[in-house]
């Protein structure tokens, strides 16, 4: 009797909107690692908000803030929020 080949099929992931999000995820955690030293400070001193806007000139408003205010800052998870 021949033995016969099986091939195996290579299974392609799907990124659905879950697969997505695990990944984002991730994502935001190794950013949280690699904060920039002035970030993890201005962070550190705005301990009770636990998502803060930054702007590029050091300027920190609360998640909720003016939209005028943070239309030029980036919005972090705060790691120090307790």
């Amino acid at each position: 009797m021949a033995r016969q080949k099986k091939e195996t099929e290579k299974v392609k992931p799907v990124e659905t909107q879950d697969t997505a999000e695990v990944v984002n995820e991730t994502a935001e955690v190794k950013e949280e690692k690699k904060l920039p030293s002035d970030i993890d400070k201005i962070l550190r001193l705005n301990r009770q908000y636990k998502k803060v806007y930054i702007t590029k000139d050091g300027f920190a408003h609360p998640e909720g803030a003016s939209k005028v205010l943070v239309e030029k800052a980036t919005l972090y998870d705060n790691p120090y929020f307790k």
